[in-house]
């Protein structure tokens, strides 16, 4: 038998390792890399990140390379180790600083002065650094570490402020300023006399405004007004108006003040009533009672009763002096001043009360109207007539009535003797359904007498 001996040779695959002396540094920045890469190899490549031509190396020795710019940058430093096994990478980071910052900080010309609040918009177009920060000259600052960039603050109040932008990186620093001038908005306020009514009040705006010159009102009904304290009508089927004010100064900055909801407009009250026993009444009946049945808030009401006659309760009584046709009107108002408007029509039928009476009578006469002496009249309440001869004495007398009218007269006779011709004299008193009094008779234009005399003809 016959034995055989080999040997084997297994290679180790490729481990790139390798370490820079330092990671950052200034402008221009030379950095050494050490090659500790374990085993054999047959050659190493270097990619130094900056765009330069690739070094490739047989040895483990040492490289140097110099990195030189103008603003902060990261670079990325590759090794490739070979061998027979294949290869392998390992990679650094290196930072660069310039040590010449060129700072920029750009604001918008428009935005270089304005009126508070003032939006400004900063662009930080500094080159070299790697650090910022920014103090905007009221009490607030901010930091970043990035440009360009845009950055943007807010002035509340007027004022002229120093913006300063401080930029550095690790090998040096500056800054740079801009100056922003903030103007003084105008203070607006208002109120007015009131903020609660109905539709078609008039409303009176007093303007609480300062530092300014100019005004533009919107009432939000779809009107506006330049006036400095206006008065407006708000009308309409809109409950509730946002009411806003703007102002403008002498320098041109404006301010607004706007109140949501301002001016409330609430719904009138219902004028309504009724009328008892009813509309319409006969003699002798006058009076009516009037009872209110206003709806939505009234509080307050004004009657008129057609004859010159008001009042001011709420469910009043009303007698009338005589007959006709009367138109009631009942005006009330709620607590807003609001104000509604009805009427009705009520009626008092029959005739006004009157008496007249004959001159003489003949009770003889083949007239029937002309044989007594009788009173004609109608609407009378109560009455007494009484007939004297020339001594006084009473011959005869009557209070009795027919629905208001004279039932009876005198026949010329006393105690069933006829009387002769001659002159007798009368007296009546009367009251009438309406309440009235009876004034007396008139002949011959003179005044008006409740007694006078009668022919009694034979």
């Amino acid at each position: 038998m016959i034995w055989c001996a080999a040997t084997v040779l297994v290679k180790a695959a490729p481990i790139s390792a390798f370490s820079p002396n330092k990671t950052s540094g200034c402008s221009p920045f030379t950095a050494t890399f050490s090659n500790t890469s374990p085993g054999n190899y047959t050659s190493f490549t270097y990619d130094f990140g900056d765009g330069t031509p690739l070094v490739t190396t047989t040895d483990k020795n040492s490289v140097t390379h110099t990195y030189t710019t103008i603003a902060v940058k990261d670079y990325v430093v590759k090794m490739t180790a070979r061998n027979d096994c294949g290869e392998n990478e390992s990679q650094y980071s290196i930072r660069v600083s310039p040590n010449d910052i060129i700072p920029e900080l750009v604001v918008n010309g428009s935005e270089l002065k304005g009126c508070a609040p003032l939006l400004v918009n900063f662009y930080n177009n500094t080159k070299g650094a790697s650090r910022f920060y920014y103090d905007f000259g009221d009490g607030s600052s901010a930091i970043t570490n990035s440009a360009p960039e845009m950055i943007a603050h807010t002035f509340a109040k007027p004022g002229q402020y120093l913006v300063t932008l401080y930029a550095e990186n690790d090998c040096s620093s500056t800054y740079t300023t801009e100056t922003i001038v903030v103007l003084e908005q105008p203070i607006v306020g208002f109120t007015s006399d009131k903020t609660v009514g109905c539709n078609g009040s008039i409303i009176k705006f007093k303007n609480n405004s300062k530092n300014a010159v100019s005004y533009l009102w919107d009432f939000g009904d779809g009107t506006t007004s330049n006036e400095f304290e206006p008065q407006h009508t708000f009308t309409g089927n809109v409950t509730n108006y946002t009411v806003s004010l703007t102002a403008k100064n002498i320098q041109g900055c404006t301010n607004t003040s706007v109140i949501p909801n301002y001016i409330n407009l609430v719904a009138p009250p219902q004028s309504i009533f009724t009328v008892l026993p009813g509309n319409t009444l006969s003699i002798p009946n006058f009076a009516f009672n009037f009872k209110d049945a206003s709806s939505n808030g009234a509080i307050s009401w004004e009657w008129d009763f057609g004859d010159g006659s008001k009042s001011t309760q709420q469910n009043p009584t009303h007698t009338y002096s005589n007959i006709g046709e009367y138109t009631v009107t009942l005006k009330v108002l709620n607590k807003e001043g609001c104000s509604a408007i009805s009427s009705q029509i009520v009626r008092i039928l029959g005739v006004p009360g009157y008496l007249n009476l004959p001159n003489s009578f003949m009770p003889a006469s083949a007239k029937n109207e002309l044989r007594t002496f009788k009173a004609k009249g109608t609407g009378i309440e109560s009455w007494k007539m009484t007939v004297f001869n020339k001594w006084g004495q009473a011959l005869w007398e009557t209070t009795k009535l027919d629905d208001g009218a004279p039932l009876e007269g005198w026949d010329g006779t006393f105690k069933g003797q006829e009387q002769p011709q001659g002159v007798y004299i009368w007296k009546i008193e009367v009251k009438f359904i309406n309440g009235s009094e009876w004034k007396g008779m008139t002949y011959d234009a003179s005044a008006p007498r409740k007694t006078g005399n009668i022919y009694l003809i034979r």
